[in-house]
Protein backbone atom coordinates (compact mmCIF):
# COMPACT_ATOMS: atom_id res chain seq x y z
CA UNK A 1 0.00 0.00 0.00
CA UNK A 2 1.14 3.29 -0.65
CA UNK A 3 1.81 5.54 2.07
CA UNK A 4 -0.96 9.04 2.18
CA UNK A 5 0.71 12.21 2.70
CA UNK A 6 -0.21 15.88 2.59
CA UNK A 7 -1.99 17.04 -0.78
CA UNK A 8 -0.15 20.20 -2.34
CA UNK A 9 -2.38 22.99 -4.17
CA UNK A 10 -4.60 22.09 -7.39
CA UNK A 11 -3.71 18.59 -6.98
CA UNK A 12 -6.84 15.95 -7.23
CA UNK A 13 -7.92 14.63 -3.64
CA UNK A 14 -9.80 11.60 -2.86
CA UNK A 15 -13.17 12.18 -1.46
CA UNK A 16 -15.60 9.47 -0.40
CA UNK A 17 -18.55 9.11 -2.79
CA UNK A 18 -16.52 11.31 -5.62
CA UNK A 19 -14.86 10.60 -8.78
CA UNK A 20 -10.92 10.94 -8.96
CA UNK A 21 -11.70 13.84 -11.79
CA UNK A 22 -13.43 15.91 -8.93
CA UNK A 23 -12.15 18.84 -6.85
CA UNK A 24 -13.46 19.83 -3.76
CA UNK A 25 -14.58 23.34 -2.87
CA UNK A 26 -11.22 24.26 -1.28
CA UNK A 27 -9.03 23.20 -4.31
CA UNK A 28 -11.24 25.22 -6.91
CA UNK A 29 -11.19 28.30 -5.11
CA UNK A 30 -7.41 27.88 -4.23
CA UNK A 31 -7.20 26.76 -7.98
CA UNK A 32 -8.93 29.91 -9.38
CA UNK A 33 -7.20 32.31 -7.06
CA UNK A 34 -3.84 30.98 -8.64
CA UNK A 35 -4.71 31.68 -12.39
CA UNK A 36 -6.10 35.05 -11.28
CA UNK A 37 -2.66 35.87 -9.44
CA UNK A 38 -0.58 34.54 -12.50
CA UNK A 39 -2.94 36.41 -14.86
CA UNK A 40 -3.92 39.56 -13.51
CA UNK A 41 -2.13 41.99 -15.94
CA UNK A 42 -3.60 39.55 -19.28
CA UNK A 43 -7.12 40.01 -17.20
CA UNK A 44 -6.74 44.42 -16.81
CA UNK A 45 -5.45 44.35 -20.14
CA UNK A 46 -8.13 42.42 -22.12
CA UNK A 47 -10.85 44.39 -19.72
CA UNK A 48 -9.32 47.74 -20.12
CA UNK A 49 -9.30 46.40 -24.08
CA UNK A 50 -13.40 45.64 -24.15
CA UNK A 51 -16.10 47.60 -25.61
CA UNK A 52 -17.96 47.92 -22.17
CA UNK A 53 -14.78 49.96 -20.83
CA UNK A 54 -14.80 52.04 -24.30
CA UNK A 55 -18.44 52.67 -24.15
CA UNK A 56 -18.32 53.88 -20.72
CA UNK A 57 -15.95 55.98 -21.28
CA UNK A 58 -17.86 57.43 -24.56
CA UNK A 59 -20.76 57.73 -22.24
CA UNK A 60 -18.83 60.12 -19.20
CA UNK A 61 -17.66 61.89 -21.92
CA UNK A 62 -21.16 62.98 -23.33
CA UNK A 63 -22.00 63.13 -19.67
CA UNK A 64 -19.35 65.73 -19.55
CA UNK A 65 -20.45 67.80 -22.57
CA UNK A 66 -23.88 67.69 -21.43
CA UNK A 67 -22.92 69.21 -18.29
CA UNK A 68 -21.02 71.58 -19.93
CA UNK A 69 -23.51 72.73 -22.12
CA UNK A 70 -25.86 72.67 -19.22
CA UNK A 71 -23.39 75.32 -17.49
CA UNK A 72 -23.85 77.48 -20.79
CA UNK A 73 -27.64 77.34 -21.10
CA UNK A 74 -27.74 78.55 -16.80
CA UNK A 75 -25.27 80.99 -17.52
CA UNK A 76 -27.38 82.28 -20.30
CA UNK A 77 -30.35 82.14 -18.34
CA UNK A 78 -28.89 83.86 -15.40
CA UNK A 79 -28.03 86.92 -18.04
CA UNK A 80 -31.24 87.00 -19.41
CA UNK A 81 -32.88 86.96 -16.18
CA UNK A 82 -30.56 89.71 -15.48
CA UNK A 83 -31.55 91.40 -18.49
CA UNK A 84 -35.29 91.16 -17.63
CA UNK A 85 -34.53 92.21 -13.76
CA UNK A 86 -33.00 95.57 -15.36
CA UNK A 87 -35.98 96.21 -17.51
CA UNK A 88 -38.49 95.34 -15.16
CA UNK A 89 -36.87 98.04 -12.48
CA UNK A 90 -37.36 100.73 -15.14
CA UNK A 91 -40.59 99.85 -16.22
CA UNK A 92 -41.40 100.57 -12.68
CA UNK A 93 -39.64 103.80 -12.36
CA UNK A 94 -41.39 104.82 -15.50
CA UNK A 95 -44.62 103.61 -13.99
CA UNK A 96 -44.03 105.56 -10.65
CA UNK A 97 -43.05 108.53 -12.73
CA UNK A 98 -46.49 108.42 -14.57
CA UNK A 99 -48.72 108.04 -11.56
CA UNK A 100 -46.54 111.14 -9.74
CA UNK A 101 -47.40 112.92 -12.46
CA UNK A 102 -50.72 112.04 -12.68
CA UNK A 103 -51.01 113.13 -8.76
CA UNK A 104 -49.66 116.21 -10.08
CA UNK A 105 -51.84 116.54 -12.70
CA UNK A 106 -54.96 115.63 -10.87
CA UNK A 107 -53.99 118.10 -7.53
CA UNK A 108 -53.29 121.00 -10.13
CA UNK A 109 -56.62 120.88 -11.59
CA UNK A 110 -58.46 120.18 -7.86
CA UNK A 111 -56.44 123.12 -6.39
CA UNK A 112 -59.14 125.82 -6.64
CA UNK A 113 -61.84 123.21 -4.81
CA UNK A 114 -63.13 123.67 -1.70
CA UNK A 115 -64.90 120.63 0.22
CA UNK A 116 -67.63 121.89 2.88
CA UNK A 117 -68.44 119.46 5.29
CA UNK A 118 -71.94 119.37 6.98
CA UNK A 119 -74.04 122.02 5.57
CA UNK A 120 -77.60 121.52 5.69
CA UNK A 121 -78.91 119.32 3.08
CA UNK A 122 -82.61 119.90 1.55
CA UNK A 123 -84.94 117.15 0.23
CA UNK A 124 -85.10 118.73 -2.99
CA UNK A 125 -81.81 120.56 -3.55
CA UNK A 126 -81.12 122.66 -6.73
CA UNK A 127 -77.33 123.69 -7.30
CA UNK A 128 -78.46 127.22 -7.08
CA UNK A 129 -80.01 126.32 -3.61
CA UNK A 130 -76.69 125.01 -2.60
CA UNK A 131 -74.35 127.88 -3.29
CA UNK A 132 -76.97 130.06 -2.15
CA UNK A 133 -75.99 128.20 1.26
CA UNK A 134 -72.26 128.17 1.07
CA UNK A 135 -72.89 131.96 -0.03
CA UNK A 136 -74.63 132.56 3.45
CA UNK A 137 -71.82 130.73 5.38
CA UNK A 138 -68.83 132.85 4.17
CA UNK A 139 -70.89 136.29 4.71
CA UNK A 140 -71.88 135.18 8.36
CA UNK A 141 -69.40 132.14 9.65
CA UNK A 142 -66.79 133.12 8.21
CA UNK A 143 -66.96 137.02 7.53
CA UNK A 144 -66.54 137.96 4.62
CA UNK A 145 -67.10 141.82 3.65
CA UNK A 146 -68.30 143.03 0.30
CA UNK A 147 -65.53 143.22 -0.82
CA UNK A 148 -64.02 140.06 -0.78
CA UNK A 149 -67.52 138.39 -1.59
CA UNK A 150 -67.32 140.44 -5.28
CA UNK A 151 -63.79 138.56 -5.59
CA UNK A 152 -65.32 135.17 -4.16
CA UNK A 153 -66.60 133.41 -7.51
CA UNK A 154 -68.07 130.25 -7.35
CA UNK A 155 -67.57 127.99 -10.50
CA UNK A 156 -69.12 124.94 -10.26
CA UNK A 157 -70.52 123.42 -7.04
CA UNK A 158 -72.10 119.94 -5.80
CA UNK A 159 -72.91 117.24 -3.52
CA UNK A 160 -70.68 114.06 -3.43
CA UNK A 161 -72.25 110.68 -3.17
CA UNK A 162 -75.54 109.07 -3.46
CA UNK A 163 -78.10 109.95 -0.76
CA UNK A 164 -77.95 108.11 2.30
CA UNK A 165 -80.15 108.30 5.93
CA UNK A 166 -77.93 107.34 9.14
CA UNK A 167 -78.81 105.30 11.80
CA UNK A 168 -80.65 108.41 14.03
CA UNK A 169 -80.70 111.51 11.20
CA UNK A 170 -80.20 112.07 7.55
CA UNK A 171 -76.20 111.69 6.10
CA UNK A 172 -75.54 115.02 5.06
CA UNK A 173 -73.17 114.62 1.83
CA UNK A 174 -70.25 116.49 1.51
CA UNK A 175 -70.61 119.96 -0.96
CA UNK A 176 -67.58 120.35 -3.47
CA UNK A 177 -67.27 124.42 -4.77
CA UNK A 178 -64.66 125.14 -7.24
CA UNK A 179 -64.19 128.63 -6.35
CA UNK A 180 -62.05 131.48 -9.06
CA UNK A 181 -58.37 131.30 -7.88
CA UNK A 182 -58.27 134.60 -6.20
CA UNK A 183 -61.77 133.45 -4.25
CA UNK A 184 -59.70 130.34 -3.07
CA UNK A 185 -56.82 132.59 -1.61
CA UNK A 186 -59.52 134.56 0.52
CA UNK A 187 -61.54 131.62 2.00
CA UNK A 188 -58.20 129.82 3.51
CA UNK A 189 -56.84 133.61 4.28
CA UNK A 190 -60.12 134.43 6.70
CA UNK A 191 -60.45 130.68 8.09
CA UNK A 192 -59.58 131.66 11.07
CA UNK A 193 -62.72 133.80 11.53
CA UNK A 194 -64.97 130.61 11.59
CA UNK A 195 -65.87 129.93 15.32
CA UNK A 196 -64.68 126.88 16.23
CA UNK A 197 -67.88 125.37 17.64
CA UNK A 198 -69.38 126.09 14.01
CA UNK A 199 -70.36 122.44 12.37
CA UNK A 200 -69.13 123.22 9.06
CA UNK A 201 -65.86 122.51 8.23
CA UNK A 202 -64.04 123.26 5.29
CA UNK A 203 -61.01 121.99 3.73
CA UNK A 204 -58.83 122.41 0.22
CA UNK A 205 -59.49 118.83 -1.78
CA UNK A 206 -56.56 116.71 -2.89
CA UNK A 207 -56.34 113.64 -4.47
CA UNK A 208 -56.10 110.53 -2.05
CA UNK A 209 -52.64 109.91 -2.90
CA UNK A 210 -51.89 113.07 -1.10
CA UNK A 211 -54.10 112.52 1.97
CA UNK A 212 -52.52 109.27 2.74
CA UNK A 213 -49.43 110.82 2.34
CA UNK A 214 -50.34 113.74 4.73
CA UNK A 215 -51.85 111.82 7.31
CA UNK A 216 -48.36 109.78 7.49
CA UNK A 217 -46.36 112.94 8.09
CA UNK A 218 -49.21 114.50 10.29
CA UNK A 219 -47.28 113.36 13.88
CA UNK A 220 -44.07 114.53 12.10
CA UNK A 221 -45.54 118.11 11.83
CA UNK A 222 -46.98 118.74 14.92
CA UNK A 223 -44.06 118.13 16.22
CA UNK A 224 -41.86 120.11 14.52
CA UNK A 225 -44.81 122.71 14.93
CA UNK A 226 -44.40 122.09 18.66
CA UNK A 227 -41.28 122.45 18.56
CA UNK A 228 -41.55 126.17 16.93
CA UNK A 229 -40.18 125.11 13.47
CA UNK A 230 -42.22 126.76 10.51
Amino acid sequence: MKKHGKHSSGKRRRVSGQNDDEYTDETIAEAVMEYLQNNKDNIVKVVMDSDVVRNFEEALNNMHKEIDSLKEQNEELKHRLALSDGRLMRAEKEMDTVKEKVIEITARSMQNNVIFKNIPESVKETNTLLEQKVVAFLKDEMKLNETDMKSVEIEKIHRVGAKRNGKNKQFIRNVIARFNSKGKDIIFQNIRNVNRDCPIKINQQFPQEVHTRRDKLWDEFKAAKDAGQK
